[in-house]
């Protein structure tokens, strides 16, 4: 097992949240960046809503290549301290309350259908109280974020993040992102990733 110094994850950190604020800026228009260890991630950001009320929010798809490579989804909430009437700490962290129930749910719809997948989200709180919930596979696997990916890159014309309440299901943070340049960005993100 590699040992990982605390300067190096507090840069490995400082680079995360600089991703996410890189991507927030440019609001709408998909970002692909490449980044070292060859990390390929695309990501825009959108407004959402929780019980009608306006949130900011980010979604990123990265990419590790290799024979043990991932995909990953993030979703994440900017100002989570504004949601009070939403669990953020039921996802929180490894063995958290939500992490075994299918609360997450994503929608691509475009020329060759509707994929559509559910699964259980890891969380974490980062900077300015932002939130992220993660879902991650090996980029051989056919199924959930892989297909998500695959589903964007293929031409989506919508896409939609849902996430639901751990102990009030009614209650729900949604975005719909944006779909215009989403397969050009994404398609970088997985080409030679996803399998």
């Amino acid at each position: 097992m590699e040992r990982v110094s605390g300067t190096r994850k507090v840069i490995c950190l400082a680079v995360m949240a600089l991703s996410v604020v890189a991507v927030s800026s440019a609001s709408g228009e998909w970002q692909l960046s490449i980044e070292k260890y060859g990390l390929r991630i695309a990501g825009v950001s959108a407004p959402g809503s929780a019980k009608g009320q306006p949130v900011d929010t980010v979604l990123r798809l990265i990419c590790r290549t290799g024979p043990q490579g991932t995909v990953s989804l993030e979703y994440t909430v900017l100002r989570s301290d504004l949601i009070p009437f939403f669990g953020f700490d039921d996802f929180e962290g490894p063995g958290a309350p939500a992490s075994s129930q299918e609360l997450m749910e994503v929608e691509v719809s475009g020329p060759g259908g509707t994929v559509m997948e559910k699964g259980a989200a890891a969380g974490s709180y980062g900077n300015d109280s932002a939130f992220t919930f993660s879902m991650h596979a090996m980029n051989s696997e056919t199924g959930g974020v892989a297909a998500i990916a695959r589903a964007i890159a293929g031409g989506a014309s919508t896409i939609t993040v849902t996430v639901r309440d751990m102990k009030n299901r009614a209650s729900a943070i949604r975005t719909e992102f944006p779909a215009t340049k989403a397969a050009e960005a994404v398609g970088g993100a997985v080409r030679g990733c996803c399998r």
